[in-house]
């Protein structure tokens, strides 16, 4: 968390330098690796429902405009379902697998946290050798509602806080366990509670939303995906600098890393040495030549706190780190992609 909140502020700092200095914003789609690594490209998978059906009201709560806390209940026998078709979906469409299908125990069969019997794993790897089980052991949203009075109007929140835990098994491997989290929140004001609860979807929609949203997470565990991230190019009033966006903006790359390395190689203002290294960090990432990038984004940074541009430092720091990543998730990909 505090991690997300400095990267929040770091991007702040630069619009609020955005007027100033011309840091522009870039949104890429990167492609990340799952978090587990199969023994045979494209197997085929079960998703198992294991999971007990929660006890919601031993965890959600509602609050009243006074501060008086009750418990909260809804319906949460078909939880454990929905979630296991949502996963199921979404590991669909991901492509990765050969096969996918879903199986639904019978409640007294269903063991839960404890993990599936070794004695059970193994009769099912008799009958299906290739085939990795998804095993969706705990399934638990917690909601909270409250009821807030503000300055003559009521406001009213609906936080659904949810977490998973699941055990891939794989053939010739130990089980690998996951745990994701994931929370959604709905807000509205009204004169009244019930004049601002009526602005929030029905219960039962947000729950599907935020159990659906719980699902997206969890299949990244275990596929290949994509994760938008966000990039700056620095611009500054030097002419070569300006002519490099111009040329950016026209799509010719090449021509704009020219006058990148130029200033970077050349000019006397550390500054804007530093601008153009961040810069040629963000054309060699786009090159996938992460290597050379991770070299850039290490100047950029060290020519930032010589400058004392804080923010920039900070950005750079950041993006350095998010490019040793990439350079370990490249070998990783290129595994999972069985290249």
């Amino acid at each position: 968390m505090k991690k997300l909140v400095r990267l929040f502020f770091i991007c702040c700092m630069l619009w609020v330098c955005y007027s100033c200095t011309s840091v522009i914003p870039l949104q890429l789609d990167i492609v990340r690796p799952a978090r587990v690594s199969y023994s045979m490209h494209y197997p085929p998978l079960a998703v198992l429902c294991n999971s007990h059906e929660p006890n919601v009201s031993e965890y959600s709560r509602y609050i009243d405009a006074n501060g008086n806390q009750y418990r909260m209940d809804f319906a949460g026998d078909s939880i454990p379902g929905f979630f296991t078709m949502s996963l199921a979906s979404r590991l669909y469409e991901s492509a990765y697998f050969d096969s996918i299908w879903t199986l639904f125990p019978d409640s007294t069969a269903i063991t839960g946290l404890a993990g599936l019997p070794i004695s059970e794993v193994m009769a099912w790897r008799d009958e299906n050798p290739n085939t990795v089980l998804l095993s969706i052991d705990d399934i638990r949203p917690a909601a909270q509602f409250t009821v807030e009075p503000y300055e003559g109007v009521f406001g009213v929140g609906l936080e659904i806080a949810s977490s998973a835990t699941m055990r891939c098994y794989i053939p010739g491997t130990s089980p690998v366990t996951e745990t994701v989290v994931d929370t959604a929140v709905w807000y509205a004001y009204g004169m009244t509670p019930e004049e601002a609860r009526v602005q929030i979807p029905a219960f039962e929609v947000c729950l599907e939303e935020a159990l659906s949203s719980l699902s997206l997470h969890a299949a990244e565990r275990f596929v290949p995906h994509i994760q938008q991230v966000e990039r700056y190019i620095f611009v500054t009033s030097h002419p070569a600098m300006s002519d490099a966006y111009k040329y950016w903006k026209n799509t010719q790359y090449t021509e704009a890393s020219y006058l990148w390395e130029y200033v970077y190689e050349k000019a006397k203002s550390v500054g804007r040495r530093a601008r153009a290294a961040a810069d040629l960090a963000l054309y060699y990432e786009l090159q996938d030549d992460y290597a050379t990038a991770l070299t850039y984004a290490r100047a950029a940074y060290s020519l930032f706190v010589e400058n004392r541009d804080t923010a920039e430092a900070e950005y750079a720091h950041y993006y350095a780190a998010d490019l040793e990543t990439r350079l370990a998730d490249a070998l990783l990909l290129d595994t999972q992609w069985g290249e």
